[in-house]
């Protein structure tokens, strides 16, 4: 067999459990109101980042990006069967949402942080304007961020540090063997509580986008159009969100700033 031939079976004997969503088969709704959703944000959220290119919004902009693809990366691991890898991105997903809480709710601060980090980057003397190894000053400073949300969020609900432990020791760090049988075949429970989160976080990253722009006079506008997005997951496909979203109701704007 040639090389290309061997690929390409490869390919077919490694991915060809993709699922198919119709309407007869488990988890539909659930897969479809991610995928809709996910749309609508994505359409505001490319709107809003031509329109708001300045210090309060854009490295919230970044997290709000890296969390969409993030989604769908979970989306698509859980649609192959590959639900570890989905439940890595759930633990992404879930940092990248309290890291975008703090930053709303200290846009001030953040956008010292991207200052000096746009001052380091311009006095660094990188090859081919690349990265590499290097560590930004931002790292740090987002660490500590993630690092006070997490503790609020614990303070709220304690079990969410025992909740974060577990996601890190079995989906992330290789110190558990949990979930390495279930990987490569078609686990029911698997997809439901996979898809649950998806619509947890896809609900926290709306809460987010609103409030990142509560600021603008865009807000009012963009409420209007969350509000159906919203009553489709709680009220139509009846799903009952994790109290971890509650954080980011402590401090919502109920109008424009």
């Amino acid at each position: 067999m040639s090389a290309d031939k061997r690929f390409r079976a490869l390919l077919s004997d490694y991915f060809a459990s993709e699922l198919s969503y119709e309407e007869n088969r488990d988890h539909f709704e659930e897969a479809q109101v991610i995928l809709t959703s996910v749309a609508e944000i994505e359409t505001v959220h490319n709107e809003l980042q031509a329109d708001y290119d300045d210090d309060r919004h854009w490295f919230q902009q970044q997290f709000i990006t890296k969390s969409l693809n993030g989604i769908l990366s979970s989306f698509l691991s859980t649609r192959n069967q590959f639900y570890d890898s989905a439940y890595r991105d759930v633990r992404s997903l879930f940092e990248a949402f309290l890291l975008l809480n703090y930053m709303n709710e200290n846009k001030i601060e953040t956008a010292k942080v991207f200052h000096k980090q746009e001052r380091d980057l311009l006095e660094m003397d990188l090859p081919d304007g690349k990265l590499s190894w290097t560590e930004l000053h931002s790292e740090d400073k987002l660490h500590d961020m993630i690092r006070k949300e997490r503790k609020r969020l614990e303070d709220l609900e304690g079990d969410y540090g025992q909740l974060y432990n577990y996601l890190s020791n079995a989906r992330v760090h290789p110190t558990r063997t949990d979930g390495v049988a279930l990987d490569r075949q078609y686990v029911a429970e698997e997809e439901r509580q996979l898809f649950h989160w998806q619509l947890d976080l896809t609900l926290g990253l709306i809460l987010q986008l609103l409030k990142l722009y509560s600021d603008t006079p865009a807000f009012s506008r963009i409420k209007d159009l969350f509000v159906p997005v919203i009553e489709n997951i709680v009220e139509e496909l009846g799903h009952e969100h994790q109290p971890f979203l509650d954080i980011a109701l402590e401090k919502f704007p109920l109008s424009d700033n």
